[in-house]
């Protein structure tokens, strides 16, 4: 996603019919490296808005069953919908979230349940405008990646 400047990830997002979400600014560096899950979440949700997806994520999952993923999303025109748990960079993936996404992606009707850590956040924004990304398995469950990067 661009903005004025190329180098920052603003999360300020203009989509078709106007609406502007502005929540916070920080150069491509500091976000890469943070190690914070939620950073890399709101990124991912302000870029699904701005693309016109529907998201949604439980804020509070006590009492939830274990492993679902963070997020989903649910676009209004391609009739698809995207399960994403989300990672900081040394994030780990649990077995309940193993097996919550293969049982997504055994779904006939299902696009894609995929783990996102912080490289994967450019393919995740190619996925989202429906650009071809590579899907690959990693440790037990899927990610994306862009054509011809290598995986993690």
């Amino acid at each position: 996603m661009t903005s004025g400047s190329r180098n920052e990830y603003d999360q300020l997002c203009l989509i078709g019919d106007g609406y502007l979400y502005v929540t916070e600014t920080m150069d491509a560096a500091t976000y890469r490296n943070s190690g914070k899950e939620a950073i890399h979440q709101r990124r991912i949700i302000t870029i699904a808005r701005a693309f016109r997806w529907t998201c949604y994520h439980t804020h509070y999952s006590m009492g939830s069953d274990k492993g679902y993923p963070d997020l989903t999303l649910i676009h209004p025109n391609f009739a698809q919908t995207i399960w994403i748990e989300v990672k900081g960079p040394k994030g780990r993936i649990h077995p309940e979230q193993v097996a919550w996404l293969a049982r997504i992606n055994e779904q006939p009707a299902t696009r894609l349940g995929i783990v996102v850590f912080p490289p994967d956040i450019d393919a995740v924004e190619q996925l989202l405008q429906e650009n071809p990304v590579d899907i690959y398995e990693h440790e037990g469950v899927l990610r994306v990646r862009l054509p011809n990067q290598e995986g993690a």
